[in-house]
């Protein structure tokens, strides 16, 4: 005669049983996280090469962050989650398959370089303004040159100041100064310096993790080198 099961065998038999459901959904959890992990990293880039920058990329959105901090996969800037892609530093392009970038292009002046940096905004206003001649023959200049997206927010009242009818200074000036202004091997956290508007002066700060800031406004791509300066793009 077979031996009934006893109650507390019974309940022992069906834990195991939830217990094992419980591992093995935990296993298909750990493996879809593993999956979605290799996903993520299989479009990251290679190691970076010759005359690459690192570049942080905001999820969700067209906004780019050119940084020389130290390398993370996954970063905030606003709180808003970044990935970070290595892309060739300016004034270089790749080479066949060469590791890094390592055909140098030709330097433009100051007014070409924007042109090329796609800010059609700032050169429109430049040109509006009569300053083509002195952003392409004159210099060496430093200019914060800002975003297309900048200039749709701009007042009316500063919109007219860009195009000033009694001879006075553009407002363009004030993102100009005299000299060439490397923000990347720049060692002072804040300081000051004079523009080309009236010598009125504007302030840089350097933070951690390769954010540095004019006049609060955040320089999105730095140290964009041409013939007669050096043009760094901010974000307002």
């Amino acid at each position: 005669m077979w031996s009934p099961i006893r109650p507390s065998s019974h309940w022992t038999i069906v834990a195991v049983a939830v217990f094992a459901l419980i591992l093995s959904r935990h296993d298909v959890s750990v493996q879809g996280q593993r999956s979605s992990w290799r996903r993520h990293n299989s479009r990251q880039p290679d190691a970076p090469g010759p005359n690459m920058c690192k570049v942080q990329h905001v999820v969700g959105s067209r906004e780019r962050f050119y940084t020389q901090c130290v390398a993370k996969h996954i970063k905030y800037i606003c709180e808003r989650p970044t990935y970070v892609r290595w892309e060739c530093c300016s004034g270089f392009t790749k080479e066949g398959n060469e590791p890094g970038c390592t055909n140098a292009m030709p330097l433009d002046n100051v007014l070409g370089l924007t042109s090329d940096l796609k800010l059609d905004q700032f050169v429109q206003h430049a040109r509006k303004s009569n300053l083509q001649d002195e952003l392409v023959l004159r210099g060496p200049f430093t200019v914060f040159a800002p975003t297309n997206e900048a200039f749709t927010s701009l007042s009316l009242k500063d919109t007219a100041r860009l195009h000033p009818a009694d001879g006075a200074p553009s407002l363009l000036h004030y993102h100009m100064m005299p000299g060439r202004l490397n923000i990347s091997t720049t060692r002072k956290k804040n300081e000051e310096f004079s523009t080309l508007h009236n010598g009125d002066k504007i302030r840089i700060n350097k933070y951690s993790f390769g954010v540095a800031t004019v006049n609060c406004a955040r320089i999105m791509k730095p140290d964009e080198m041409a013939t007669n300066g050096i043009v760094h793009v901010i974000d307002k």
